[in-house]
């Protein structure tokens, strides 16, 4: 497989590092959220993610780096 300039994202630029920190802050703030308060885990990994499926559980420690934004662009 051969990669072009296209296939990467600069993550020094202002936006993309706006991005990474979103990802962040929605990470973390998963991590704090009680285990059954299900409506604010459903609402932070939709922002995190554009969308989710119905049951959907992230079991902490996971990893996003860009959340939605990266899933469209590989897509």
């Amino acid at each position: 497989m051969y990669y072009t300039k296209e296939d990467f994202w600069e993550t020094a630029e202002p936006e993309a590092l706006s991005i990474i920190a979103r990802a962040r802050e929605l990470t973390r703030a998963y991590y704090l959220t009680d285990y059954n308060d299900k409506q604010k885990r459903k609402q932070i990994l939709s922002e995190l993610f554009g969308s989710i499926g119905e049951n959907v559980t992230m079991i902490p420690h996971f990893i996003v780096t860009t959340g939605k934004i990266f899933i469209l662009e590989i897509m």
